[in-house]
C-alpha cells in the first residue's frame, strides 16, 4: 500500500492548439500542472500549509474505508480556504470505494 510521507511533488505539462479569435491563426498552449501530495498527518501540517499558497485548485480526498478520514476532510478544507487565495476551487474525492469497509 502506497502511504505519502511528508510531501510528495509531481508536474506535468499539457500542450493543446488553438485557435486565436483574433487572427483566426492555429497557436500551440501550454499549461504547467504541479500536484503536492501531502501526508495527512498532523505532524506535517506545517509542511502542507505552505504549498497551498497560490494554489488554483484543491483536491480533498478521503477514504470510503474510514470514517475518521471523512471527518478529517472538513479541517483540510478549511486549511486549504485559510492559505490559498479566494479563488482556489476546492474538489471532495471519495477514494477506495472498490474495497469493502469492515
Amino acid at each position: 500500500m502506497y502511504e505519502t510521507v511528508g510531501c510528495e511533488y509531481y508536474s506535468k505539462t499539457l500542450i493543446f492548439g488553438m485557435t486565436d479569435k483574433a487572427s483566426h491563426q492555429s497557436v500551440t498552449k501550454s499549461l504547467r500542472i504541479n500536484f503536492y501530495d501531502t501526508a495527512g498527518q498532523e505532524k506535517y501540517d506545517s509542511i502542507a500549509a505552505s504549498h497551498y499558497r497560490k494554489a488554483l485548485g484543491a483536491i480533498v480526498v478521503y477514504s470510503v474505508t474510514d470514517r475518521a478520514s471523512f471527518d478529517a476532510a472538513e479541517s483540510w478544507i478549511d486549511k486549504v480556504s485559510e492559505n490559498a487565495g479566494p479563488n482556489c476551487s476546492i474538489i471532495l474525492v471519495a477514494n477506495k470505494a472498490d474495497i469493502k469497509s469492515a
